[in-house]
């Protein structure tokens, strides 16, 4: 199984799908309550779910540039590589939020897991 991540300060949006799937699938929003709480849950959700890899979105510009957003998730990218058993991948996230938001308008935390299926579906074309 994999696991997309859709990393933000205050949330970060979570999505599964196997490996061998086309399809992401929602999983939950974690709130960011410091890098420490956020590596010990994705370990327990590691374990539960038999995750082989994680995929962390990497927000870019639409012209491709980075942005203070972009260091803060390679950074956090890093920890969970230098922290986990497991490879951590990053993928381009351009309009994932925007897609997100159109998937389904106003719902609770929906962007935050909708953009997690994004960056994971567009990884696993």
């Amino acid at each position: 199984m994999l696991l997309g991540l859709d990393y933000g300060e205050k949330n970060i949006g979570l999505a599964v799908a196997d490996e061998n799937s086309k399809m992401a699938l929602p999983y939950k929003v974690l709130i960011n309550k410091g890098e420490n709480f956020v590596l010990q849950e994705l370990k327990k959700i590691i374990i539960e779910e038999k995750i082989s890899k994680i995929i962390v979105g990497l927000p870019l510009s639409l012209s491709g540039a980075e942005s203070k957003k972009t260091i803060e998730a390679r950074e956090f990218s890093a920890f969970l590589a230098k922290n986990l058993d497991i490879p951590v991948e990053m993928k381009d996230e351009r309009l994932s939020s925007r897609l997100a938001d159109a998937m389904a308008p106003g719902a609770k935390n929906s962007r935050d897991i909708g953009a997690a299926m994004i960056i994971l579906e567009s990884y696993l074309v």
